[in-house]
Order: C-alpha cells, then structure tokens, then sequence
C-alpha cells in the first residue's frame, strides 16, 4: 500500500541526551530504558532488533496501548528513548517534543543525525512497517489483478494523497510481485532474530 516507514531512535526534547554518542554513553552505563508497546507491536520488533544491530543495553517498558501513547512516556521523561516510525517521529517533532538522535534508513530524511550506513549497521534499513495486502491462498490470477488494480487506484484518491500528505506517509502502489518479493525479503531478515523476539 506505500513505502515501508523506517524508524528513528529519538529522546524527548527535555530529555538531557542530546546526541547518539550521548545515548551510547548512557548505554554503557547501565541500560537504556525503551518504552513500546508489547511484543505484538512492530515498535517492539524494531526496538529490540534496532538496539541489538547498534549494541546497545536496553530494558523495555511495555504495555502502552499504540504509537502515540509510547511516544508521549519518552516526552514525559518515563523512559530514556523511544523507537517510532518516520511519521510519528516526524509528528512529534514538529511538535516541538520530540528529538531524533539516530535514523535507521539508510541516508537519514533528517539532516545532521546518524544514519544506517555512517553508523555502519545498513541492516537497519531492513527494518520497517510494511502494508502488505494479501488474498487467500488459490486466488485466480485474474482477481489477484483486478484487487490490485483497485487498491493502486484508490492509493491516488485525492482524500487519501491529502491524508497521506498530512501524516507523512508514501502511499505508492505495488505490484502482486513487488508484494511478494518485500514479504520474502521482510521473513528472511527477521527470521534471523526469531530466537530475540521470542525471548522478549
């Protein structure tokens, strides 16, 4: 349905944690409390991953009810960081409340903070939120094109491109191929970290 959001590992705007090398300092003292939500959450996925990839110490806080929620305990101070995709990241930023200290995409969308590839961890990338839209197994060809015909039309509705626009998403069509092929890719990465998210 779009383009995967990536995530950031950000700090509240108070928070006294003003750079990356700040947040690993902290991690080599003592682990770095994450607030997510619970292990059925992709922040929770991205936390754990994320901060492994990085080598960093953390404790989870969990048990927030969605994105917004988990944010907002960061601001508050609850926690030392959060991990958030790109447009809740982007959200609580403009806000004034919120302050990124890292980006997992590969060439940071916010300029002057690391990213994937100068933090020399381009795994990251692979991590994100992806809108998969899927048909029972044995579907016809013909329906599986005619679906997707459908949906890549109502992607360049003029309600949805203004929503898109206003949340900071990329809504961008894929085909039934590109669809499979992300998910293959998407298994493959985190199949690798299975025995990480079970044990959270």
């Amino acid at each position: 349905m779009g383009e995967g959001e990536k995530y950031f590992i950000s700090v509240g705007q108070n928070s006294p944690l003003k750079t990356y090398d700040d947040l690993k300092a902290l991690s080599a003292r003592r682990p770095i409390k994450l607030s997510v939500t619970g292990p059925e959450g992709t922040a929770y996925m991205a936390s754990v991953v994320g901060t492994q990839l990085l080598g960093l110490k953390t404790q989870l806080i969990t048990g927030y009810r969605g994105s917004a929620d988990y944010v907002v305990a960061a601001v508050r101070g609850d926690s030392d960081a959060v991990v958030a995709a790109l447009p809740t990241t982007y959200r609580f930023r403009r806000g004034g409340q919120l302050r990124p200290l890292a980006s997992f995409e590969t060439r940071s969308s916010i300029p002057g903070i690391p990213d994937a590839t100068s933090l020399g961890k381009p795994e990251l990338d692979l991590i994100r939120v992806e809108r998969l839209v899927a048909a029972p197994p044995g579907t016809p060809p013909e329906a599986v094109n005619i679906l997707s015909a459908a949906l890549g039309k109502a992607l360049v509705d003029p309600v949805v491109t203004k929503w898109a626009a206003e949340n900071d998403v990329i809504m961008k069509p894929k085909t039934p191929q590109e669809a499979i092929a992300i998910l293959n890719e998407q298994r493959a990465f985190f199949q690798k970290w299975k025995s990480s998210l079970s044990a959270g």
